[in-house]
């Protein structure tokens, strides 16, 4: 069975004006997909030095996008996916010395994926954690392409503050998109009836950063975006905020990671 040739991601996964990604190749002419790969080797992407201390449950979050390829006519005698090609995630906690594999991804994943990796349940959270990603093209030679993005460090620990005991109501968000963002997430809020409803983006301290609802809505799915900045217009930094909903004595929240 063949398999679709679009081996390229067009775009980078940050949504807005983001235009970068770390990708493997890039050639100047898109028909030509073989132009700018991995061949018969590897390539090795290497994050800085990333402070894991000091957090509950500290995580990793990262977009990858990876596909191996084999056109017709090679030696190989196929047309798809190439099981010596792949792309592995490896982490350190001592700067590099020492690398422990998380991960490892095979065959024609053609499209931005999101992943996470609890750090405490791989090593031991310290100054110095790093991530690796190795993408690799394997004998016989074939097309291998990789790309990363929006890598966020957070913790996933910490609770949203005033959120209610579990039950206490339906009003409950869908998962917001995308997430980790740079640009404006998307939210829907579900609501079991018409009422009056607030909805405030909170920072880690439970500080009010903007309001996004005020008043009457419902009942069904609420629509709502937050493109990142405050109540005074400023754009936000890098971090890990909540979304509040709050009808009644019912209250919700959702979790969004911002990343720059």
């Amino acid at each position: 069975m063949a398999v679709n040739p679009n081996m390229a991601p067009y775009m980078d996964h940050t949504p807005g004006l983001g235009q970068i990604c770390f990708v493997t190749g890039q050639g100047s002419d898109s028909t030509q997909i073989d132009q700018a790969d991995v061949d018969n080797g590897k390539t090795t992407l290497t994050s800085p030095a990333l402070n894991a201390t000091g957090m509950t449950d500290p995580v990793i979050g990262y977009w990858r996008w990876f596909a191996s390829y084999f056109p017709q006519g090679t030696t190989a005698g196929s047309n798809g996916p190439e099981p010596n090609d792949w792309l592995a995630v490896l982490i350190s906690n001592d700067n590099g010395a020492n690398w422990t594999v998380v991960d490892t991804t095979r065959g024609f994943e053609n499209h931005w994926e999101e992943q996470s990796i609890h750090i405490a349940q791989r090593v031991t959270p310290t100054t110095q954690v790093k991530l690796r990603f190795v993408a690799n093209d394997g004998p016989p030679a074939s097309i291998v392409e990789a790309a990363i993005d929006d890598l966020v460090l957070y913790d996933a620990g910490i609770a949203p503050v005033g959120a209610p005991p579990a039950g206490r109501g339906r009003l409950a968000f869908r998962t917001p998109w995308p997430n980790p963002a740079s640009g404006p997430v998307r939210l829907v809020l579900d609501l079991p009836a018409a009422m009056d409803v607030s909805v405030d983006v909170l920072d880690l301290q439970g500080r009010l950063v903007r309001w996004l609802q005020r008043g009457p809505a419902g009942p069904g799915a609420l629509p709502l975006a937050w493109d990142g900045s405050d109540d005074a217009g400023r754009v936000t930094s890098a971090g890990l905020y909540f979304v509040r909903a709050s009808a009644g004595a019912a209250t919700a929240f959702a979790r969004v990671v911002r990343v720059r």
